[in-house]
């Protein structure tokens, strides 16, 4: 199968961040060990993955390399939650992770990036009925337009997606380097 569309949010290459307080002396994730981190339940796909790849030792699983991950309602309550010290990580998407520092930038000062994910890349949709693959096809046609109707919109906003694209040139080789 090859990728049609790829549905974006707000940018169409994806990063995970592991975020800590600024006055944290952790220096890389492994210093978080036995520790709580805290994770949006909702929360993004390459996230977890970030979480299960890169923020453990290898071939441990995180419940068992942190103390405990809490799950939160959303990035805002991740971040809030290290903000307090109730939690000494967070996880999250960098599309909110940026959102946050622009509705609480008293908050977000206090806070520091201290593992960003390569880059991952947005989630496509494989449309199989050979139809749909010719140019002018209705259903990718009609994705595309998605955004640009406020009924559109709404559904985008309920899925976490800002527009649907054309599949870039690079696509596939990075996914297949995640």
């Amino acid at each position: 199968m090859k990728p049609l569309i790829i549905a974006v949010n707000q940018d169409p290459v994806l990063h995970a961040h592991l975020v800590v307080r600024k006055d944290c002396k952790a220096a890389s994730y492994a210093d978080l060990k036995g520790q709580t981190v805290a994770m949006p339940r909702s929360g993004r796909e390459h996230c977890r993955l970030f979480l299960e790849k890169r923020c453990t030792a290898a071939g441990v699983p995180a419940n068992h390399f942190y103390a405990h991950v809490n799950g939160t309602r959303d990035c805002d309550d991740a971040l809030n939650e290290v903000f307090d010290g109730d939690a000494q990580g967070a996880i999250v998407d960098g599309n909110e992770l940026a959102a946050y520092l622009k509705r609480k930038p008293n908050r977000a000062v206090q806070l520091r990036t201290l593992l960003e994910s390569e880059p991952f890349p947005c989630a496509w949709w494989p449309i199989a009925r050979s139809h749909f693959r010719r140019p002018g096809g209705k259903v990718p046609d009609g994705m595309v337009a998605a955004n640009q109707n406020e009924q559109g919109r709404q559904v985008l906003n309920l899925c976490k997606i800002t527009s649907f694209d054309a599949v870039p040139d690079a696509y596939e080789q990075c996914w297949w380097t995640c």
